[in-house]
């Protein structure tokens, strides 16, 4: 299965030079990871963008990974959520997962 051109635009504007660790030992894993992430996940239903990953970052905060957290707020700053917005995520969250 071959990356359209969506999920490049997509992972591209979420995570500008991310390099993934695994495209150079299993590119056949990252192409049917980004499709799905960045295009079928990311475009299904009638969200915002902004929404969309303010929803997404809240679900890494109860899946407790930390690596997707990180990207996760990354990309959310990237598509105009405020780093206020974040911090309230995190304290509503919190909470729930301990």
């Amino acid at each position: 299965m071959k990356l359209t051109e969506t999920p490049i635009r997509n992972h591209w504007q979420l995570l500008p030079n991310h390099k993934s660790k695994l495209q150079p030992t299993d590119p056949e894993f990252i192409e049917l990871l980004d499709n799905f992430a960045y295009e079928e996940v990311i475009t299904h239903g009638n969200l915002d963008l902004k929404t969309r990953l303010i929803m997404i970052h809240t679900s890494t905060i109860g899946s407790n990974v930390v690596t997707k957290y990180k990207a996760m707020v990354s990309s959310a700053l990237n598509v105009g959520v405020s780093q206020v917005e974040i911090k309230e995520v995190l304290y509503h969250g919190m909470p729930y997962v301990f």
